[in-house]
């Protein structure tokens, strides 16, 4: 919970909001994680602030806009090109203490 109050999640789309590992620039079609959705929503519902946080490239924020309203996942904003890793170590996801 921030200072302000709200409780703000950052969901990643491939591998999180999707199931499986998709190779979207091949044209591969995404399929949604119908658990992760639903979270996502329970989140949106009780006033929490959701972003969905992507490494995708701007060039793909519409069409992850369209996935998003066609499975019916409510968002307050996208924010693509988070970075690319094999790993992410962040104090909110992985402890530093528990990958060291």
């Amino acid at each position: 919970m921030t200072d302000d109050g709200v409780d703000r999640l950052a969901v990643d789309f491939d591998g999180t909001l999707t199931r499986g590992d998709v190779e979207y620039w091949e044209g591969e079609r995404p399929e949604p994680d119908e658990d992760v959705i639903e979270a996502t929503r329970e989140h949106y519902r009780s006033g929490g602030t959701v972003i969905v946080w992507t490494a995708r490239p701007w060039r793909e924020a519409g069409r992850i806009a369209a996935h998003l309203t066609e499975w019916g996942v409510p968002y307050h904003g996208i924010r693509c090109e988070k970075g690319s890793a094999d790993r992410y170590v962040d104090d909110k996801a992985v402890p530093p203490g528990d990958f060291a």
